[in-house]
């Protein structure tokens, strides 16, 4: 159910840390980091596991040095970021973009 078929995903990305989700630009700057995640996200269909999450913020083979709730609290920032989109959790993988309800 978590991998089923959605929309595509409107997000686009300008120098500077600008996203845009479906042709409009985000008040919020995102962190290099954070939006180097939200580009492996368009690039896997959507989904970010937590291994990639910890590659891409703290480098490669890291994510056994990093809690889990270390990860939570970046995908808290980048929720925070979004408008149209939200990531949601997906046990034991990591998470899914998804529209917002």
């Amino acid at each position: 159910e978590y991998f089923d078929t959605h929309p595509r995903i409107d997000i686009s990305f300008e120098l500077g840390g600008v996203v845009i989700e479906n042709g409009k630009r985000l008040d919020e700057k995102f962190l290099k980091h954070e939006a180097e995640m939200l580009k492996v996200t368009l690039e896997n269909e959507g989904v970010l596991t937590k291994e990639k999450i910890s590659d891409v913020r703290w480098g490669e083979n890291s994510y056994e040095k990093f809690s889990d709730q270390a990860i939570k609290k970046i995908i808290l920032r980048i929720n925070k970021k979004l408008e149209k989109y939200v990531f949601v959790a997906v046990p034991t993988i990591g998470y899914k973009l998804i529209e917002r309800v």
